[in-house]
């Protein structure tokens, strides 16, 4: 994340969930060719593009190695930060705060010849294409849809889908405890020395640790042996 968001995360004691339509994959709450086929005439009030504007979801990198192409994708002006926590942690501060929330590893299918396994309408986000496969994503899902009174062929039965009880554009702010949250921050591989000692500072000002804050292990200068 850069600066700015990092801020607000200290600030608001709140994890940030941005709403589905506006993580960026015009993808994103679609379905594969073949689960289309299987939900037949689409004759319910269900709309999967209008879906996305009722869930929620914080997206995290789920790998023991640090990544420089998700440091250059996610990060700008050399001033990246990113947090590390735990799957544990995300269920704990997480999943009892919202009734619907769930932790998810994102499946990566073909669209256009593989198909989702899934049996509610919000599972389908813990899909993505294979293009993405890169990004090794844990989502943390949050579903604020209308309530179902059935299903038809796989198809939700709903009430007319109402601009109004949909989530701000903004997303969706969940209050925790950061302290138990973060493990450590992480500061980005091209930083400048000065921008450590920022970050360290901004987190004591917020009452965290400022120990948690740590250069990259990217953040290494080569050594060249002599031929």
């Amino acid at each position: 994340m850069d600066l700015a968001k990092f801020t607000a995360l200290l600030q608001t004691r709140s994890l940030h969930f941005c709403r589905a339509d506006k993580l960026g994959d015009p993808f994103e709450g679609s379905y594969p060719l073949k689960n289309i086929d299987d939900f037949g005439s689409g004759k319910s009030s269900y709309s999967s593009e209008k879906w996305k504007k009722f869930i929620a979801i914080s997206c995290w990198y789920d790998s023991n190695i640090e990544s420089d192409a998700m440091w250059r994708l996610y990060t700008c002006n050399n001033q990246g930060i990113a947090i590390r926590t735990s799957w544990e942690k995300l269920e704990e501060l997480v999943c009892p705060v919202e009734n619907l929330a769930r932790l998810e590893k994102v499946k990566y299918i073909d669209f256009l010849k593989g198909k989702a396994s899934i049996s509610s309408p919000s599972e389908i986000f813990e899909y993505k294409r294979e293009a993405y496969g890169h990004e090794h994503e844990v989502r943390v899902i949050v579903d604020c849809s209308p309530e179902t009174s059935g299903f038809i062929k796989g198809m939700p039965i709903l009430p007319v889908l109402s601009k109004e009880n949909e989530l701000e554009e903004s997303g969706k702010l969940i209050s925790m405890d950061l302290s138990k949250l973060i493990e450590m921050v992480v500061v980005s591989p091209y930083s400048e020395s000065w921008f450590l000692e920022i970050i360290k500072d901004l987190v004591s000002t917020y009452g965290l640790d400022k120990d948690i804050v740590k250069n990259s292990v990217l953040k290494a200068d080569p050594i060249y042996a002599k031929i």
